[in-house]
């Protein structure tokens, strides 16, 4: 009789949006496994399509206890990262994570240590080698934001070339950069000028005007351009020969090195070095850090000061960031066990009436149903009993 009575008054109270108190509110940001499709890849670089922000690509490794031990692998998601697709993988040694450029949910180019550079334009299903297939190794790729077919390729040893037709054609534009041996750790791309791209090599940061013709020494105190503020071209992040972040607001002719809440680094192992750095679309004041081994830290000032942002985190050691311009999610982060993003979140603090024990029924009896509705993904919500 008691069991009836209990099922019936189940079947008569829910908790529905409107019945809910809403005690206290606290919004928080937290990070979140996307998908346990990427639980064991070692992800080193993430992007997000320009003009489909649900598709992103992943490149990474996966290593094994059998030969060859490990592989490089290109994942691609068109859910948001809910789910992943295997799209291309290679076998190497030893292996460097891939090298990812993606110009839109089609076309996207990758290279291989020490091999080849590909290009895909039917969104990874298939992929051509294209040149220069030179050697020794590939250090960098940077597609031109404003040109799908505008990309430089650095190559150890030789230089950084350039084409202007999506791989069909190549200039070597460094011939005079003026140092042995030619190893660029890396190229960026002025987001408003094409003709402006800096380059590092040798802890020297260059820049060119022209597109390549002529290149200028600005200092010799940088290990690698992290990031150019795409609303502010002339603000630039990078990581000092330290390994610590540095800012300029001048293109780079003169530096700020920012340590105020970031990590210490520690040179043997490379600890708390700035591995990525990404500014929110919707806000560049607000900066996000990433490192090795020590998370993703995030500025609300421009970059001047910093504040660990690991709630959830699973993975400290975090080589690439993608901030989504849509800000669903305002982040997503690359790290050695798969991809995490980050969202905003409304804590809510609720009491729920103990109706079953009003008419008799222990407490340890009582479940009811709840629903909650939600229409944005940004925010989420987590039921605790």
């Amino acid at each position: 009789m008691v069991l009836a009575s209990l099922l019936a008054l189940l079947t008569a109270y829910r908790l529905t949006a409107a019945s809910i108190s809403r005690v206290s509110t606290s919004e928080t940001v937290r990070w979140r496994l996307t998908s346990s499709d990427l639980a064991q890849v070692e992800v080193g670089a993430i992007a997000v399509a320009p003009e489909s922000r649900s598709t992103l690509f992943a490149a990474g490794i996966v290593r094994s206890t059998t030969p060859p031990h490990a592989t490089s692998v290109i994942y691609r998601s068109r859910d948001a990262g809910h789910t992943w697709q295997l799209i291309r993988t290679a076998v190497v040694q030893p292996v460097n994570s891939p090298l990812l450029a993606v110009a839109s949910a089609s076309t996207l180019y990758s290279a291989v240590f020490p091999c080849c550079l590909s290009k895909s334009t039917d969104g990874g299903e298939t992929w051509i080698e294209i040149p220069p297939n030179a050697p020794p190794f590939y250090n960098a790729l940077a597609l031109d934001p404003r040109s799908a077919s505008t990309l430089y390729v650095a190559i150890g040893g030789v230089g950084i070339f350039e084409t202007t037709d999506g791989g069909i054609s190549w200039d070597l534009i460094t011939r005079d950069l003026g140092f042995s041996g030619q190893v660029i750790s890396s190229v960026a791309i002025d987001p408003v000028s094409s003709n402006r791209v800096y380059a590092t090599g040798a802890g020297n940061l260059y820049r060119t005007d022209d597109a390549g013709m002529t290149w200028q020494l600005l200092n010799r105190e940088t290990s690698k351009m992290l990031w150019i503020a795409p609303e502010t071209p002339s603000i630039l992040f990078a990581q000092g020969i330290d390994r610590g972040l540095r800012r300029s607001s001048d293109a780079g002719s003169s530096w700020t090195p920012i340590r105020d809440g970031l990590p210490q680094i520690v040179l043997q192992g490379n600890s708390g070095e700035v591995l990525a750095v990404v500014t929110e679309p919707a806000d560049p004041r607000v900066v996000y850090a990433s490192t090795a081994d020590a998370g993703v830290f995030r500025s609300t000032d421009g970059g001047s000061t910093f504040s660990a942002l690991n709630a959830d985190l699973l993975n400290l050691h975090v080589p690439s960031l993608a901030a989504p311009a849509n800000r669903d999610p305002l982040l997503y982060a690359a790290t050695q066990a798969g991809v995490f993003d980050l969202r905003e979140r409304d804590d809510i603090l609720t009491v729920l009436p103990a109706v079953a024990s009003l008419h008799g029924v222990p407490p340890t009896f009582f479940h009811s149903d709840v629903w909650l509705f939600n229409g944005s993904a940004r925010n989420e919500v987590t039921v605790t009993a």
